[in-house]
C-alpha cells in the first residue's frame, strides 16, 4: 500500500514538472530572429548602461572632480567613494572594478547585436538595404546641446575665432537668464562649462585635458570637511549656554580629518585595470603608476 502511494506521488510530481516551455529559452543563436527581438535587445543594452554602468561612471567622474565631497554621517561612512574623492583608491576599488566589468559587458552586448546583422529602425531610414542603414529620422539624444555649444566655443577660441566662441557662450547664458559677456577668455569658457554641466561627469576629464588637474586636484583629500551641528565655546574653550542654561549649537563647516596619502598624481590620468582582471589574465599590462 505504501509503495503504491509513493509511486502515485512520484508520478504526480513528474506530471507537474513536465510543463511546456513558455517563450524563448534558447541561447544567442536562437534569438535576434526578428526586428522586435533585436529592438528588445537594444533596449536591454541601454538599460544596462543606465542602471549599472552609468552609476559607476557618474560616481567616478564626479567624485574625482572638485565639485563634490563624499558625504556621510562621519568620515568613513562611504569608504569606496571617499577613496576616489581623496585619491586614496587602488586597484581593488569596487567602483572602478564595477565600471570596468560593466563597460566590457556593454561592449559584448553591443557586438552581439551587431554580429547578428539584424536591421533596425527600417521604417525610419532614408537608406535601408542589406548592407547598411543611414539617415534615421529619429533624433537620438547623446549629449545636451549646451555641451555641444561649449565644445564648439572652446574649439573656436583655440582656433582664434573669439567672436564665435563668445556667441556660443552667450547663447547658454541667455537661456540661463544670466548677463551676457562682452568679451571672452579661455577661463570664461572653463567656468561656464563647470557651472552649466555641474555633476554631469565632464569636469574631471576636462581638468585632465586642459592640463589643470594637478593645480585644482593636487591637494584634494589632504583635509576633509565635515558640516555639522556643533556646541559653541568661548575663547577659553568653555561651552556657551543661553539664558535658560541650554547649550548653544550652530551649524559649522570644519576640517577635522587629514590624510597622509591624497591628491591627483600623474598616474590618475588613467584609471587602474582592476586587480581581479590582472590576476585572471597574465597578458594584461597594468597602466603606468599602478
Amino acid at each position: 500500500m505504501l509503495l503504491a502511494l509513493l509511486a502515485g506521488i512520484i508520478t504526480a510530481c513528474e506530471d507537474r514538472l513536465n510543463i511546456e516551455k513558455h517563450g524563448n529559452m534558447g541561447g544567442v543563436n536562437d534569438y535576434y530572429q526578428t526586428d522586435e527581438e533585436t529592438e528588445a535587445a537594444v533596449a536591454a543594452m541601454y538599460l544596462k548602461w543606465r542602471t549599472n554602468v552609468y552609476v559607476n561612471w557618474w560616481y567616478i567622474h564626479n567624485f574625482m572632480a572638485d565639485d563634490a565631497w563624499a558625504a556621510g554621517g562621519t568620515h568613513g561612512d562611504n569608504t569606496e567613494l571617499e577613496q576616489l574623492n581623496e585619491f586614496r583608491f587602488d586597484t581593488s576599488n569596487s567602483i572602478v572594478s564595477g565600471l570596468y566589468s560593466g563597460l566590457y559587458t556593454l561592449i559584448y552586448y553591443a557586438n552581439l547585436i551587431i554580429e547578428k546583422k539584424t536591421r533596425l529602425l527600417k521604417d525610419n531610414l532614408s537608406v535601408d538595404n542589406s548592407g547598411w542603414q543611414v539617415c534615421t529620422t529619429i533624433n537620438l539624444r547623446i549629449m545636451r546641446y549646451a555641451e555641444v555649444l561649449l565644445m564648439a566655443a572652446e574649439a573656436h577660441f583655440q582656433a582664434g575665432n573669439s567672436s564665435k566662441a563668445l556667441e556660443y557662450v552667450n547663447d547658454i547664458r541667455e537661456r540661463a537668464q544670466a548677463p551676457t559677456l562682452t568679451s571672452i577668455t579661455m577661463d570664461d569658457i572653463k567656468t561656464e562649462k563647470r557651472l552649466e554641466l555641474c555633476y554631469e561627469s565632464c569636469r574631471y576629464e576636462d581638468l585632465i585635458r586642459w592640463g589643470d588637474a594637478e593645480e585644482y586636484l593636487g591637494e584634494q583629500g589632504a583635509e576633509i570637511p565635515q558640516f555639522g551641528y556643533y556646541a559653541q565655546t568661548d575663547e577659553d574653550g568653555n561651552t556657551l549656554t543661553d539664558d535658560e542654561g541650554n547649550t548653544i549649537y550652530e551649524f559649522e563647516l570644519r576640517w577635522p580629518y587629514t590624510n597622509s596619502t591624497y591628491g591627483f598624481k600623474d598616474k590618475h590620468r588613467l584609471l587602474p585595470i582592476p586587480l581581479t582582471e590582472i590576476e585572471v589574465n597574465s597578458n594584461m599590462e597594468q597602466n603606468e603608476g599602478w
